[in-house]
């Protein structure tokens, strides 16, 4: 559920998106049949606001909107399930989470996911090797820094003292050309993906080997998820908090990305990822051509329209709606301004009701034929925050979608996903949210 849609990013920048790439800040929230759809809750919610505030501090170290490190991930189904077919930032990964509490403090683009599921260190029964399959990507690319999480897989087959043996190669071959490594521990499992004692016994040894490891060189840190999974009664993983035993659901994925993020922010240069953009920063192709696509990306006025039932007012040039159900579920929208900034406006969304999976959602259109051609680059982003005050809810999510004159969708992106692996829990954030980059195809 989000409480309040804010947009004070109109822009895209070179340092935190590929060259040329026309940045569409937010789109219309559809699914691939061109049905629109958006956020739903399963159990009685309301949503209050929770206004992001920013000082005059956080102000200054807003600009310039400096790009963080371009991120690699490397590792196995705990890493890849991220990001899915389809151009999907899923809800169920926690990388997935880190990168939108992280938002420009990192670059992380599906082009620098490696990991695959099933993924071991020697490449056993023909599953990827992550050695000869994904390091020389990382290598390639020169990321400048690697998140690894290469363990799972590896450590039924293998030795202690051979899973360190790669680990220490994989490590040491990054460092030496430059690229950080941020290293995840093996972390505990529970129900039928326990590991048995000697597996638990290989899993210690191997993160005490990373915590030593990381006071001997240079560049490398680790992370023990350990303490936010563990249920020290039984030594187990927290059953509410794993889908299997072994893979996260929304409720692990948010609680470990949220986790990481503050860790990982704490070792990043130090700015506001809350970065205001100039009114005048729209599309121009000789001047701005990598300006907002949007014709009211900041959200100004209150001109826009609600539909299928849903009540209040949205900017202008936005819309409003609610799926068509259940009078029970209700979406409330309106417009105001930013508590600390005046000037800035905001979208708040309140869904209220007993409403069992329905959806709402803000959203713009625009005819953009005179501008883009097949080929060109577009994404969407928006700053998200929200408060969940009964867990249930089953996505918070941002769409975009290219459509033909004849409204055929052809392709479209998501950052979070509406449904699936579990729901959130009761909390409230913030994040920047932001599509993959869609190239627009042939046809438009």
């Amino acid at each position: 559920m989000v409480d309040k849609f804010r947009n004070p990013y109109a822009g895209a920048t070179a340092e935190t998106t590929p060259p040329d790439v026309p940045a569409l800040v937010a789109g219309a929230i559809k699914d691939e049949a061109g049905n629109s759809v958006g956020g739903g809750s399963t159990t009685p919610a309301a949503v209050v606001s929770a206004v992001g505030q920013m000082s005059a501090a956080e102000r200054a170290q807003a600009w310039p909107r400096t790009g963080g490190p371009r991120v690699a991930v490397i590792g196995n189904s705990l890493m890849a399930d991220a990001y899915s077919t389809g151009r999907i930032w899923t809800s169920w990964g926690w990388v997935a989470w880190a990168r939108r509490y992280l938002g420009r403090r990192v670059s992380l683009w599906s082009s620098g996911v490696f990991a695959v599921g099933g993924a071991t260190f020697d490449g056993a029964s023909g599953s990827n090797n992550i050695m000869t399959q994904q390091l020389p990507n990382v290598v390639a690319g020169a990321f400048d820094e690697a998140w690894v999480d290469p363990w799972r897989n590896s450590l039924g087959g293998l030795t202690a003292d051979a899973s360190i043996a790669y680990g220490k190669t994989l490590i040491d071959t990054l460092l030496s050309r430059g690229t950080r490594v941020v290293m995840i521990c093996p972390r505990v499992t529970s129900g039928a993906n326990a590991m048995d004692a000697s597996t638990s016994a290989k899993a210690a040894r191997i993160s005490r080997w990373l915590s030593d490891y990381a006071g001997q060189v240079q560049g490398l840190e680790v992370f023990d998820p350990n303490p936010l999974y563990a249920d020290y009664g039984t030594g187990l993983a927290a059953s509410a908090l794993l889908r299997d035993g072994l893979h996260d659901n929304q409720l692990s994925a948010e609680m470990m990305g949220r986790a990481f993020a503050a860790w990982r922010a704490a070792r990043l240069p130090s700015f506001s990822d809350v970065g205001l953009s100039l009114p005048g920063d729209t599309y121009d192709a000789t001047n701005n051509p990598s300006g907002n696509l949007l014709l009211n990306g900041l959200m100004t006025g209150s001109g826009g329209s609600v539909v299928n039932g849903a009540t209040g007012q949205t900017p202008t040039n936005w819309s409003g709606a609610r799926s068509t159900g259940a009078a029970t579920h209700g979406a409330a929208y309106a417009v105001g301004f930013d508590a600390v900034n005046a000037t800035l406006p905001r979208a708040s969304l309140t869904l209220s009701g007993t409403g069992d999976a329905h959806a709402a959602f803000l959203f713009a259109e625009r005819n953009l034929s005179a501008v883009l051609t097949p080929g060109d680059r577009v994404y969407a982003e928006m700053e998200i925050d929200w408060t969940i005050t009964t867990p249930g809810v089953r996505g918070i999510a941002l769409a975009l979608t290219v459509a033909n004159s004849s409204f055929a969708v052809l392709a479209s992106s998501w950052d979070g996903y509406l449904g699936g692996n579990g729901t959130l829990g009761a909390n409230t954030g913030s994040g920047l949210f932001r599509t993959d980059i869609i190239t627009v195809p042939a046809g438009f």
